[in-house]
């Protein structure tokens, strides 16, 4: 093959362009799906001039799970008014049941979309029943049965959880969300976008490690501001 190559330049001509119409027209078949809204869970009140921090999560990541308190704790130092965190859940593979836990929380936003965070925690405080080897001999069936009876925790039903979780356009957004994620090239949870910057390895920061880092940018806003009155 490689002699007939070398022999017959229209041949390997022909090979390269194809090659190169392949890598070019591939990826416009592997269009992203667009989501109706954006991917996420907001947590705060979404004000205009507020910092964006952006939450990759995996529910059954205990580092996440570690991470979530203090990211509560920046949204009330600063006011949740002042930042906005979305929850975008990403299912690790090695987690086994972390895409029920995901879309899960899809279902709940399903049903009433003030109370996915609080499934999240819900969950949070009950993950090492759904770990590996928690689950290990158990089906999934069985498995989702004990995670709907979690529904109740936070106002639904245990019935009405596991319709929204059959439901079509539920499996469909918390696959979107993993794809998201895989866009944005999220490799690890937590990971942390701060309006749409990542950040490095953020799974051992408190609230000082995060003032550190958004201190300086309200500190700029604020120049702004007495700026423009300056200038007024």
């Amino acid at each position: 093959m490689a002699a007939l190559l070398k022999s017959d330049p229209a041949i390997y001509g022909a090979l390269i362009l194809i090659l190169v119409f392949g890598a070019v027209i591939g990826p416009v078949n592997a269009q992203f799906p667009v989501p109706r809204r954006y991917d996420g869970f907001l947590y705060g009140k979404g004000g205009n001039d507020a910092i964006v921090i952006e939450a990759f999560l995996d529910i059954m990541c205990p580092s996440c799970r570690a991470s979530w308190p203090v990211l509560k704790n920046v949204s009330t130092y600063y006011g949740d008014d002042k930042v906005d965190i979305i929850i975008h859940p990403f299912s690790n593979p090695f987690h086994h049941y972390s895409f029920h836990a995901a879309r899960g929380m899809h279902a709940v936003a399903a049903l009433n979309s003030s109370l996915p965070i609080a499934w999240m925690e819900a969950v949070f405080e009950r993950q090492e029943r759904f770990d590996n080897n928690a689950t290990a001999l158990e089906t999934p069936a069985s498995t989702l049965e004990r995670f709907s009876d979690i529904a109740p925790k936070i106002g639904l039903s245990g019935t009405s959880f596991l319709h929204a979780f059959d439901r079509e356009d539920v499996d469909l957004a918390a696959r979107v969300s993993f794809k998201y994620g895989c866009a944005r090239s999220v490799v690890w949870t937590p990971t942390h976008l701060v309006n749409g910057a990542p950040l490095g390895a953020t799974n051992n920061w408190d609230l000082d490690a995060w003032k550190r880092l958004l201190d300086p940018l309200f500190a700029k806003d604020s120049k702004r501001a007495r700026a423009s009155v300056a200038i007024v």
